[in-house]
């Protein structure tokens, strides 16, 4: 069985139970902060969650203080280039007329949740790529994707090694061929 590569996570986290992770690096700026909020939302009184982001989550924090002022406690984990991580924890109720699903994204952007459920796509051209070099980049990316990704790679050609080991590591794809090379959009199965 293959094992899925998983996304770099710092050392300061290795204690911390995966189901308390709560990564957001590949999700847009404009759906960013709706996402944070929902998990918010479906949190109970006096458990945590711990955000990791590639940018220290300023306006987040200060969005929180506005949204759910007391209800929460913050402690920034870990704050260094390109990555940041930082406990969010509830400490009691929110305020009355608080609505998760009202929150704006990041910088006042509104949110709209698409009908497929896929929050975030990587799109990836590795058609100038040689052909393992190419599955090999496929393969990273898809395998530390979260359920509500998809990853649109774009090859010079059909690679039935790249589908079987897709599905080896628990893919669904969607082949398309085209003009200029193979297109597959790769989702977590099930999802």
């Amino acid at each position: 069985m293959h094992e899925a590569p998983t996304p770099f996570i710092a050392p300061e986290l290795a204690q911390i139970p995966p189901e308390k992770i709560f990564d957001v690096r590949v999700v847009s700026c404009a759906l960013k902060h709706a996402q944070i909020f929902q998990r918010w939302a479906e949190l109970p009184v006096g458990d945590f969650f711990v955000l990791v982001n590639d940018h220290r989550p300023g306006p987040l924090r200060a969005q929180f203080a506005h949204a759910v002022p007391g209800c929460f406690a913050w402690i920034d984990l870990v704050d260094r280039d390109g990555f940041a991580a930082v406990r969010i924890e509830r400490l009691r109720r929110d305020p009355a007329g608080f609505e998760a699903r009202a929150v704006r994204g990041c910088g006042g952007v509104p949110v709209s949740l698409p009908d497929d459920g896929v929050l975030a796509r990587i799109e990836i051209d590795v058609r100038r790529d040689a052909a393992a070099e190419a599955g090999a980049r496929v393969l990273r990316l898809a395998g530390s994707m979260p359920p509500w990704a998809e990853l649109v790679a774009m090859l010079a050609e059909r690679s039935p090694l790249l589908l079987r080991q897709l599905d080896l590591i628990g893919m669904t794809v969607c082949e398309e061929a085209g003009g200029d090379g193979w297109t597959c959009r790769v989702r977590v199965a099930g999802a």
